[in-house]
């Protein structure tokens, strides 16, 4: 094994097997601290195509997502879609997303483009692997392409995105070049990933939400300072290399509690704004919120 992001070939082993596949199990490089899985071989030709990473919600008896799955997908994943389009604002000069050209690569449903349309972005512009996918917001106009291949090589992008997608690659520094050709000249590559050192790991050593949270399709993690390096190693610097806490204060104390996920939900009670942000903050200058959000500009 080598790692992706420091070369180091020195990795101790971290967990034994993941949530779906007990013979794959999690290692850390010695030296940069991310994770990677001991195989990657489980990623089999078409997985991602056929929409086997949402297989627990995929319409199996049809050619397509029914519209009740594709509704509640799109709904899920609409507070992290408006979030993303809301940060990404705050941490661009000059006016925010209008009038930008705008790349989601890995778009998923969509939800993070059809919000920068409400938003007056120039040209939103997804890649996507999912077919079923695909065809769904092809049908809503949304231009949407298999591959970054298959866009026109004059096309240039003001801003790529990349939300919970670069943990699944293979050979991110492969895609992180390409991406870059597809970007303009200072322009900016934004990514979202779960975070290696996310406090249920690395401050509370939970085994039951390290049982549930690693998975055979996340191939590496990547830390605050392991990403940036990657960038770098890439060809982007740091604008912004910060971190966000999806769940909150109650979602931990009831892995805590009860070993199981969905506190937040469970417990609603124990959930208030304020305290919420305070604990998220306190996790942000230890650097283990559960999630990174870098903003890197290509040199």
């Amino acid at each position: 094994m080598r790692c992706i992001v420091c070369g180091n070939e020195s990795f101790e082993l971290f967990h034994r097997g993941t949530r779906d596949n007990s013979a794959i199990d999690v290692m850390r490089c010695k030296k940069c601290r991310s994770f990677q899985l001991s195989s990657f071989s489980q990623i089999e030709e078409g997985f991602y195509e056929v929409g086997d990473m949402h297989k627990d919600q995929y319409s199996v008896s049809e050619d397509t997502y029914s519209e009740q799955v594709w509704d509640s997908w799109v709904s899920e994943t609409q507070e992290d879609d408006y979030r993303r389009a809301d940060m990404i604002k705050a941490k661009i000069e000059g006016g925010g997303l209008k009038e930008r050209n705008v790349l989601d690569f890995g778009c998923g449903n969509g939800g993070f483009l059809r919000r920068l349309k409400e938003q007056k972005a120039a040209n939103v512009v997804g890649v996507e692997l999912d077919q079923d996918a695909r065809k769904h917001l092809l049908s809503e106009g949304i231009n949407v392409y298999e591959s970054i291949d298959m866009i026109d090589p004059s096309v240039k992008f003001d801003i790529i995105t990349m939300f919970h997608v670069i943990e699944h690659l293979e050979e991110p520094d492969r895609i992180l070049k390409a991406l870059r050709e597809k970007l303009t000249d200072n322009g900016l590559l934004v990514v979202e990933t779960p975070n290696a050192d996310d406090a249920l790991i690395s401050q509370f050593h939970s085994e039951k939400f390290m049982d549930f949270t690693f998975w055979s399709a996340h191939l590496f993690l990547y830390t605050t300072d392991s990403l940036g390096m990657l960038m770098n190693n890439c060809g982007f610097s740091v604008v912004n290399n910060s971190q966000v806490q999806r769940y909150p204060l109650a979602n931990h104390l009831y892995w805590l509690s009860e070993g199981l996920p969905g506190g937040h939900v469970k417990w609603k009670e124990l959930s208030d704004d304020l305290l919420n942000k305070s604990y998220e903050d306190i996790l942000k200058k230890l650097h283990k919120c559960d999630t990174l959000f870098g903003v890197f500009r290509r040199e």
